[in-house]
């Protein structure tokens, strides 16, 4: 009998531990969403959105959006690619880090182009005495076309 309750008390504990494991694994390796097809909840020019981050950053944050701005600069590594939104003549930029399904998107775009972008505001850096400008960070970015 105590024997049996052992058994028992193990295929529990296995059956357990087993469950966790496809519970973390499922959230570990959920896909995002593809906000490709989304219509943005909000829409600014570069200049207007900086100005909008001075003042108001509440609404914005883990918001989709889209954004029109210069091409300030496109970084790429190994799989990633990221475009700063801005001009070399103020510090303040948007930064979008593109949306991996989406890259192929970006391929045809330069620094200089203008370009409109759209996905989540994941982070913004408010720097009150505008030494080094501010910036507002994007992810799961896509293009935008204007409707």
């Amino acid at each position: 009998m105590m024997k049996n309750n052992k058994r028992t008390f193990a295929i529990i504990a296995v059956a357990i531990v087993i469950i966790s494991i496809s519970f973390v694994w499922e959230y570990v390796n959920k896909s995002t969403k593809d906000y490709s097809q989304a219509t943005p909840e909000s829409s600014y020019d570069f200049a207007s959105l900086i100005k909008k981050i001075e003042t108001d950053t509440t609404q914005l944050r883990n918001h989709l959006i889209a954004v029109n701005g210069h091409i300030k600069m496109i970084t790429k590594d190994s799989d990633n690619v990221t475009i700063e939104l801005g001009y070399d003549s103020i510090m303040s930029s948007i930064t979008c880090q593109i949306d991996k399904r989406h890259v192929a998107d970006f391929k045809a775009l330069n620094e200089g182009n203008i370009v409109g972008i759209k996905g989540i505001v994941s982070d913004m850096t408010i720097d009150p005495e505008s030494i080094f400008g501010n910036t507002l960070q994007m992810t799961y970015c896509t293009i935008h076309k204007n409707k």
